[in-house]
């Protein structure tokens, strides 16, 4: 899935002398038209099968949970995950509009629509709700500023209960004086 979804990313690729010239990163979310939404997020499933298990046993979830929100989700696996080892618990994923269509197909081809619902929200600017257990953000930060996170964090926190959990799991950025790499 990963490598059927080359022709968008080659596409992003060949704006690297822009990129170069302006400073500004080419806003991948916003380009995907159609069906680009299903490559890109069967795409993004096959990564989140690797780590999904890890968040259901990592993130702390308190006894008698019911609403996890994950945020810019996509596919919905990941809070899926967390909902198997929590019994009771279902999974809101909070994602761009024109992407819902194509991930709620792909959570009923996965099996998973039991589980995981969608609603429509621009995390940038729209509140996340209220009630939340648990928030989760998977590999969402890393296209945002500090400032710009500080803000998702603020409305991520809002939408908890008192004593629930936020869950980052993300790309680590290297050290500020490391070498430059692929990864």
């Amino acid at each position: 899935d990963f490598v059927a979804f080359g022709a968008p990313q080659w596409d992003w690729i060949s704006r690297l002398d822009e990129v170069l010239k302006t400073g500004r990163g080419v806003e991948i979310h916003r380009t995907l038209q159609g069906s680009e939404w299903n490559l890109y997020q069967r795409a993004m499933a096959e990564g989140a099968r690797d780590f999904a298990a890890f968040v259901a046993k990592e993130l702390r979830v308190e006894k008698g949970a019911s609403l996890c929100l994950d945020v810019a989700g996509s596919h919905g696996l990941v809070g899926a995950a967390l909902c198997r080892a929590h019994p009771g618990l279902r999974s809101v994923v909070l994602e761009r509009e024109e992407a819902i269509p194509e991930a709620s197909k792909l959570a009923k081809e996965l099996g998973i629509e039991d589980l995981v619902s969608f609603r429509a929200c621009d995390l940038l600017k729209d509140e996340y709700g209220e009630g939340a257990d648990v928030v989760i953000l998977a590999n969402i930060l890393h296209h945002f500023s500090p400032s710009v996170n500080r803000e998702i964090l603020g409305r991520a926190k809002r939408a908890l209960k008192r004593g629930g959990s936020i869950g980052i799991f993300d790309i680590e950025a290297p050290r500020r004086d490391a070498p430059p790499e692929a990864g």
